[in-house]
């Protein structure tokens, strides 16, 4: 499943994603790596414009504090949706008109 943010703000609002809460329950990292010999990694964030609506999101959200904090204070809403086939439906087949061509 994913979800639906929602910025029900007037303000544009910058969320950091945590690898401890984010990437743990998501299953992948997307954390930067940084560059050197300590290679520690560096949090992802996600920014949401102000009144957006943002979809297409993975449902570890969920477990990150600062999206807890703004769905408790009414700064966000969320909406689940049900996963979209990526694969292109069939098309109803085309009407023919005229006669058949022949052969």
């Amino acid at each position: 499943m994913t979800i639906t943010l929602i910025n029900t703000t007037r303000r544009m609002q910058v969320i950091n994603l945590p690898h401890d809460f984010y990437c743990a329950t998501a299953g992948t990292c997307v954390c930067a790596q940084e560059a050197g010999r300590g290679g520690r990694r560096i949090p992802s964030s996600l920014t949401l414009p102000a009144g957006s609506v943002t979809t297409g999101l993975d449902e570890a959200l969920l477990h990150v504090p600062e999206i807890i904090r703004g769905l408790s204070t009414g700064e966000l809403r969320v909406r689940r949706e049900p996963c979209t086939p990526t694969t292109n439906l069939p098309r109803k087949a085309s009407r023919r008109t005229g006669r058949k061509h022949e052969r």
